[in-house]
């Protein structure tokens, strides 16, 4: 019985964690992420543009404490942020956007490791997005970090 409860007591705290990290997407240009909660903490990263994916892992009054694609924590203010899976970065150096969703379509071009880009659609292991201007192009799954 003694690891039925250790087990039950186990798996809600998994379920609390789970509920409590949440995706989070950059909405204001020049976003900057801080050491604690609050602005006269020092910034601890250069200015975020818009569709910087970050995943939420505490809260404090009205700031998120955050972690970004290298695992790296943050702090950020929730005026910045918006929840939801619509925003993704290369987490890798160079990979091609391409027409469609395999290898057989051209690249339109090359993205750079820390480019971020919304988020459309899965289509298996590729993914649909666009850039700032709306251009739309497909990229491998592998090649990104989407929260």
């Amino acid at each position: 019985m003694k690891i039925f409860f250790k087990t039950l007591v186990y798996c809600i705290l998994g379920i609390t964690w789970a509920t409590h990290a949440a995706a989070l997407c950059v909405v204001v240009p020049k976003t900057t992420l801080h050491e604690g909660p609050g602005f006269d903490y020092p910034q601890t990263s250069w200015e975020l543009s818009v569709y910087t994916p970050l995943r939420k892992i505490d809260t404090w009054d009205t700031w998120y404490k955050v972690v970004d694609v290298d695992g790296d924590t943050h702090w950020v203010h929730t005026s910045a942020v918006a929840s939801g899976s619509f925003c993704l970065i290369i987490k890798v150096d160079r990979t091609p956007l391409r027409e469609g969703p395999d290898t057989r379509y051209d690249p339109i071009r090359e993205a750079k490791k820390y480019e971020v880009f919304r988020f459309a659609r899965r289509k298996g292991k590729w993914i649909q997005a666009a850039d700032e201007d709306g251009n739309g192009f497909w990229l491998l799954a592998s090649a990104t970090w989407v929260q």
